[in-house]
């Protein structure tokens, strides 16, 4: 596999490879998770549709702004 990274990108992170490595696998690790989590979710929130029904569009536009 091969990365490409900005000049700017590369700069910051220094020039030593194995961490260099080490910092990108963290941040691609993180970034599995957080896709693996929100799948997750949504199969959670999926199963609950068929449970109880869709989700009333004014009550989540409504918690939306709530939230914001």
């Amino acid at each position: 596999m091969t990365l490409t990274l900005d000049p700017e990108v590369a700069a910051a992170l220094g020039d030593d490879p194995e961490a260099l490595s080490t910092t990108v696998n963290a941040i691609l690790l993180a970034e599995v998770q957080r896709r693996e989590v929100r799948a997750a979710l949504e199969r959670f929130l999926d199963r609950l549709d068929e449970q109880e029904g869709a989700t009333d569009p004014t009550a989540v536009d409504r918690f939306r702004r709530l939230l914001s």
